[in-house]
């Protein structure tokens, strides 16, 4: 698990490290330069401009100019508007490139360059920009150059994500010491192209800025519990999955294959009746109960819920008056931590308040049209604020919000959140979503913290869609592949290296 820090908080990292721990601003600057030459592929160095602007960013780049000038390599600086005042360190890297006998030059000819170092503006950017730093970015862009950003790619806004007017399309981004949100989320993770997180000698602190942030790492997978040599399948947990309507057998399938194959014990579909047989057939290792009227779905339900030690609602199961009673019944009545997806989410939209009446743990998974209805808004208020949106509907209703998109954003009722990194467009396909219930029902059903269970899941789901698109590419995945990978993970598994394939 690493953290992830907005511009402010990094800004306060790094005066730290100056002020209270005597680190000279030089020594970190000229350690960020070092990290930047020494990430610039060695046959992009032949003819290399550095783009700076006045700004302590600009003075790293004029920084990785001189160290690329004294190992030798074709080096020129472009600074747009020198007329700016400088920062401090800025001008003395300046004074000290000069006397090393830097060139600058005021007319690039942008075709001759095989990198370019785009050190224009920092994480601290928050106005767009303009002028001829907005027609330098986009004859940045025009370039068939390497192109390499320093800290974040200028015009990226570093906390969200978001194009301030315009910005430079990197193919590397090395930056400082943690990832920023701005560099996980789109469309900036685009404009980041490869992203390399430096040590440069800014390290945590503790107490740290809360709420926190974070992204997982395949390590993060050791939170599930071992299985027990001993454990029979009670132990591993009993999911009692509501899923499914007339014609949408296949989401309840999806999402009870998932459950089973990340190693839990049972699972029990609560069904309508018509799809029995296709059940039976697609997954005999699932239990069936199955209702033709509410009142039968209302006695099996109760049944399931004092059997079940996690329950998981949604997948397929439309929002007739019979799914909409159960919902009731399940908010009402359910102890233990469940999943609510899909058609659960859309018809809690209309009943949002009932979620503070909870008794157990909650994770909601809504894709942005779910959660605009759950929100009452617009998809296009929700997209430029996942991480913000899925916090706050969090800490409003007291439950774990996993929001998803590209890049999914999962928070935490104290505000914690975590922004996953794995997973593919090809993961853009019918069925996806049903998984990613199931995986994170089977998580919790195998005591995984409810803490990191969503984020996990999510990591998982991803990991799995990553695996996928290696073997058959992003355009020709289902659903039901990303399935069959999970065998792969061996997931809670006591013998050998669980994760040697991850």
């Amino acid at each position: 698990m690493k953290r992830v820090v907005t511009a402010s908080l990094m800004k306060k990292l790094d005066a730290n490290a100056i002020e209270n721990h005597h680190v000279p601003s030089l020594v970190l600057m000229e350690r960020a330069a070092l990290a930047v030459v020494n990430a610039i592929p060695e046959e992009k160095r032949k003819q290399v401009l550095v783009v700076c602007g006045t700004g302590n960013n600009g003075g790293d780049g004029i920084a990785v100019a001189r160290i690329l000038k004294m190992k030798g390599y074709k080096v020129q600086i472009y600074q747009p508007d020198s007329s700016h005042r400088k920062s401090p360190d800025c001008a003395l890297q300046e004074e000290i490139a000069r006397s090393y006998g830097v060139t600058w030059v005021n007319n690039p000819q942008w075709s001759e360059y095989t990198t370019i170092v785009d050190a224009l503006f920092g994480v601290g950017l928050s106005r767009e920009i303009e002028g001829i730093y907005a027609e330098t970015a986009e004859l940045v862009n025009r370039t068939e150059a390497f192109v390499i950003a320093v800290d974040v790619p200028s015009g990226i806004d570093s906390d969200t994500g978001q194009v301030l007017g315009t910005a430079v399309r990197a193919d590397k981004t090395v930056t400082f010491a943690f990832a920023k949100a701005g560099q996980l989320l789109r469309p900036g993770c685009e404009y980041c192209g490869e992203l390399e997180i430096c040590d440069i000698g800014i390290y945590e602190e503790t107490p740290m800025e809360k709420p926190d942030t974070f992204y997982l790492e395949r390590e993060d997978l050791k939170q599930v519990p071992q299985r027990s040599e001993g454990g029979n399948k009670g132990s591993f947990g009993k999911i009692l999955l509501i899923a499914g309507s007339e014609g949408m057998a296949g989401a309840a399938y999806l999402s009870a294959h998932a459950a089973m194959r990340c190693g839990c014990g049972m699972v029990k579909i609560l069904t309508p009746a018509a799809n029995r047989d296709i059940l039976q057939k697609k997954i005999p290792e699932a239990m069936l109960s199955v209702y033709a009227t509410k009142q039968e779905a209302e006695e099996a339900l109760m049944a399931g819920l004092k059997w079940a030690d996690t329950v998981a609602m949604g997948p397929g199961l439309g929002q007739s008056e019979t799914a909409s009673m159960l919902l009731d019944l399940v908010l009402e009545h359910g102890t233990h931590p469940m999943v609510l997806d899909a058609d659960a989410l859309n018809l809690l939209s209309t009943r949002r308040d009932f979620l503070l009446q909870t008794k157990g743990p909650v994770i909601l998974t809504p894709h942005l049209g779910e959660m605009a209805r759950l929100c009452g808004c617009r998809i296009d208020d929700i997209q430029p604020r996942v991480l913000y949106t899925a916090r706050s509907f969090a800490w409003k209703y007291r439950v774990q919000c996993v929001l998803k998109d590209s890049r999914t954003c999962v928070a935490l009722p104290d505000g914690t959140a975590f922004i996953n990194r794995t997973g593919n467009c090809g993961m853009a396909t019918a069925g996806s979503g049903d998984v990613l219930c199931g995986v994170i029902a089977g998580l919790l059903a195998l005591k995984t913290p409810y803490t990191i269970a969503g984020a996990l899941g999510v990591w998982l789901h991803g990991k799995l869609g990553d695996q996928c698109s290696e073997k058959t590419g992003p355009g020709y995945m289902m659903a039901g592949d990303l399935i069959e990978e999970l065998k792969y993970f061996r997931i809670g598994d006591t013998k050998g290296d669980c994760y040697e394939k991850i």
